[in-house]
């Protein structure tokens, strides 16, 4: 199979099974045969942080590709893929693998698969003139929906410019939580002292946020997915200007 047929296969699996197909085959603990991964889950902030603690300690620095190992381990199910006679994918034997055992055994192009099947599905609904113009009503809103006691969020209102306090406390917050000061930590910490969540709306053609409720850094970081981190930040960078 071409390289490019080999991608389309790759795409189609992800898009509609949640599952990639690797390139090689591995043997794992109890004679299980992997060759397939399947998401059982969006990753969030939680499984970056802790990806992020895992790499410093055990290689002393920030590493990609330990990165993406430590998330798939959390994040995915490895296994058989097995197709029936409709064509549908479906993983048989279904289990969970140390990331040791990726980084000691995996190629590093079902590396790059793991990660695409981890991204999957992460599309921004708006258009860069919509986020522009957010932004510049203190606003931005997010890749999808969350939950928070009841009420649906979607975007974020900045109610003050952070000043040097939240930037230490946040740091605070992540040294107790993880032993280090990581930035996507202090960005959720500075995001939930100086921010609103509610639901993006219009009145008289200008956005605006309704139903609006604080959230708490926990809440940020196990449940936000990494883009509507980033999201945050955007905003929380815009010029006091």
């Amino acid at each position: 199979m071409s390289e490019k047929n080999s991608n389309k296969e790759l795409a189609r699996n992800i898009d509609k099974f949640d599952i990639a197909t690797l390139l090689l085959k591995y043997d794992f603990e109890g004679g299980k045969t992997i060759n397939a991964a399947r998401r059982v889950r969006t990753p969030v902030v939680a499984d970056r942080l802790n990806a992020l603690r895992y790499s410093t300690e055990m290689f002393n620095d920030e590493i990609t590709d330990v990165l993406v190992s430590s998330i798939a381990t959390a994040t995915l199910q490895f296994g058989h893929a097995e197709s029936d006679k409709d064509d549908v994918l479906t993983l048989s034997n279904p289990c969970e693998i140390p990331v040791d055992f990726i980084i000691d055994n995996f190629a590093y192009d079902d590396i790059v698969r793991l990660n695409a099947l981890m991204g999957k599905g992460i599309k921004s609904p708006h258009t860069e003139p919509q986020l522009i113009a957010a932004v510049n009503k203190d606003m931005i809103p997010l890749y999808q929906d969350y939950t928070y006691q009841d009420t649906t969020v979607n975007a974020a209102l900045r109610v003050r410019r952070p000043v040097v306090r939240d930037h230490i406390d946040a740091r605070g917050y992540s040294m107790e939580r993880w032993g280090h000061a990581f930035g996507d930590g202090i960005i959720a910490g500075i995001a939930a002292g100086t921010m609103v969540f509610g639901s993006l709306s219009e009145i008289d053609g200008k956005p605006v946020l309704v139903n609006q409720v604080n959230i708490p850094v926990e809440f940020i970081i196990n449940n936000f997915i990494y883009p509507d981190l980033l999201r945050l930040n955007r905003l929380l960078g815009k010029s006091p200007a």
